[in-house]
């Protein structure tokens, strides 16, 4: 749906869904659509009875937001309150769906597990946490409590190697980082910025760009959007919609070929 907007338009006469891929320092490549931004198996979780679940629920979620995103690639920034809720849920799932996003849902959440192993250490709980699970469990653990503390010590400081493995816990987190990121996106004011003739913007594996260097300097377990939240999303080569609080309602604007450029 989304990535249609940037076929080739020769191509396109031709009956061929063309893109020209773009690499640092590689010339560009033509590519067919489906050889772009797929992976196989990359929402196939282990999880029993739900092992094919996502791609129908994305499927539905793409549905609702077509509408809204030809709306918005004709130039009308005037969505209804329903609209503009459901056009950024869409956005909201979109930037968690990138495998970008997801290694770094993953490495977050051991990062969060190390520095929670490091506090528990710090505190001095760990006695007591591993007192209440051998309670729990009935008996006692195998390793003495001096092993136990060896063992958190080399998980804290990153000795012991981690890795999160579980299709199924990415995906859940992130439908549920992208529902909860769409609220965000929905407070914000929106621009939809039109590029002039013979410019264009182009769009990634990534395209939904967020910066809020507050949120960012606070820290995984300590992370909030903050007030100065701005994401951009290129819709199409000719409109790229963005978002922050410092515009007080939502607006669009035409801007110079070096403003597109940058």
């Amino acid at each position: 749906m989304y990535l249609r907007a940037w076929l080739d338009p020769a191509e396109k006469a031709n009956r061929q869904h063309v893109l020209w891929v773009y690499k640092p320092g590689l010339q560009p490549k033509r590519k067919g659509t489906k050889a772009v931004a797929a992976e196989s198996g990359f929402y196939l979780s282990e999880i029993p009875g739900a092992e094919n679940a996502t791609e129908p629920e994305i499927a539905k979620i793409e549905t609702i937001a077509a509408a809204h995103l030809r709306k918005l690639r004709s130039g009308d920034i005037n969505l209804t309150a329903q609209e503009r809720a459901e056009f950024a849920t869409f956005m909201g799932i979109t930037k968690f769906r990138t495998k970008f996003a997801r290694e770094l849902m993953n490495s977050t959440a051991i990062q969060v597990l190390r520095q929670g192993f490091d506090k528990v250490l710090r505190e001095g709980r760990l006695p007591e946490i591993v007192a209440s699970l051998e309670k729990e469990q009935g008996q006692p653990f195998e390793l003495p409590i001096k092993d136990i503390e060896t063992v958190a010590r080399k998980v804290a400081d990153g000795t012991t190697p981690l890795v999160q493995a579980s299709k199924g816990w990415s995906i859940r987190s992130a439908f549920e980082r992208g529902d909860a990121l769409g609220d965000v996106l929905g407070q914000l004011s929106w621009g939809l910025l039109e590029a002039p003739d013979g410019e264009a913007f182009i769009t990634s594996d990534n395209p939904i760009h967020m910066a809020d260097p507050p949120a960012m300097d606070a820290g995984p377990t300590n992370f909030r959007y903050s007030s100065a939240l701005q994401f951009v999303f290129p819709i199409s080569p000719r409109f790229l919609l963005m978002g922050d609080l410092v515009n007080r309602r939502d607006g669009k604007a035409q801007l110079s070929a070096d403003r597109v450029a940058y």
